[in-house]
């Protein structure tokens, strides 16, 4: 009995020893250390970590070009008619709406050709080949909006490689409704033929407050528009093979700027975009623009530039510039090419 009375006593202190172990100072119980709180907060910081590791970063040496190719073929239709492929697909007469065939080693009075369809859009700006030969532009109002009534300006049409009927293709959405401050639509175009895709760029919406622009790429296989870049006034459009991969060139609307975007392996946008060089110290007017954007054959950026002002006043000035990316420095220096 003594010996029973003895280990009871002897559990009771050890059972109130552990209960004073417990408890802080002031009657609170002590928490044992939670390790899983600590593994809580490292948690993001590996993520991040994981992320800043495995998303590839541009360099000023993956981004160097290696050019274009060439994408568009001949119009079936035009060489039924005997154009030859030196011709000429005109879109800037101001005389004359529409779209017109010109070849001048045709004989005289046979070097223009204007199908009946082909005036039925008004004016015409950018025009594009695809690789079986359709062609593809765009409404752009000239000197008034008689032909070209305002909110038409975002469509493309398609002028059919075998017949030669221009029908609309697509009907673009624009991110706000067409005003008189602002009377464009799509300014440029580009095909790739690796992709499959036609890129357009859109004023269409913009304010002198708001850049509401967008740049669309279009499947030519549905004639659907699968991806776009938001909140970007943009007009010369070009693809180009990079060391890093695809990437679309365009010129700002706003400013003399020449900026691209990294496309995936299907010709979607990917990323935000990049900037490349700027014309504003070369342009011999101050809305001097980008227009134009075209490989040389040596590897060149040519750029063709003129001024916009998102107003119908008639361009007074045009002059070409050509750049080339210097490896060494990671940059685009400028060489002066008369047109």
């Amino acid at each position: 009995a003594r010996l029973a009375r003895a280990q009871q006593q002897t559990r009771s202190k050890a059972a109130q020893n552990r209960e004073v172990a417990g408890k802080r100072p002031g009657g609170r119980p002590r928490r044992g250390f939670r390790w899983w709180w600590l593994l809580l907060a490292a948690l993001p910081l590996a993520a991040i970590l994981a992320w800043w590791l495995l998303t590839p970063r541009e360099s000023a040496q993956s981004r160097a070009p290696l050019g274009g190719v060439l994408c568009g073929a001949f119009p079936p239709f035009a060489s039924g008619l005997g154009f030859s492929p030196q011709t000429n697909i005109d879109t800037g007469d101001t005389r004359r709406p529409g779209l017109a065939l010109v070849d001048k080693t045709r004989p005289e009075g046979q070097q223009i050709y204007q199908h009946p369809s082909w005036t039925r859009a008004g004016y015409l700006g950018a025009a594009v080949l695809d690789a079986r030969g359709n062609i593809y532009v765009a409404p752009t109002p000239q000197t008034s909006l008689l032909l070209n009534p305002l909110g038409q300006q975002n469509r493309i049409y398609r002028v059919d490689a075998q017949t030669g009927e221009m029908t609309e293709y697509v009907a673009l959405p624009a991110a706000a409704e067409a005003t008189e401050t602002n009377p464009f639509g799509v300014l440029g175009l580009v095909t790739d033929c690796d992709t499959n895709s036609l890129y357009a760029s859109s004023v269409a919406g913009s304010t002198r407050e708001r850049e509401a622009g967008r740049i669309y790429r279009i499947d030519l296989s549905s004639g659907k528009v699968v991806s776009q870049l938001d909140g970007v006034d943009a007009i010369g459009l070009v693809t180009g093979n990079t060391r890093g991969g695809k990437r679309l060139y365009f010129g700002r609307a706003r400013i003399g700027d020449v900026e691209s975007v990294a496309l995936d392996k299907n010709g979607n946008f990917s990323g935000a975009p990049q900037p490349e060089f700027s014309i504003a110290d070369r342009a011999i007017d101050g809305d001097g623009r980008v227009r134009r954007l075209s490989w040389t054959r040596d590897g060149g950026l040519a750029v063709v530039i003129s001024p916009f002002s998102y107003t119908l006043a008639p361009p007074t000035s045009r002059q070409q510039l050509v750049y080339r990316y210097d490896t060494t420095s990671g940059s685009w220096v400028a060489a002066e090419s008369a047109l």
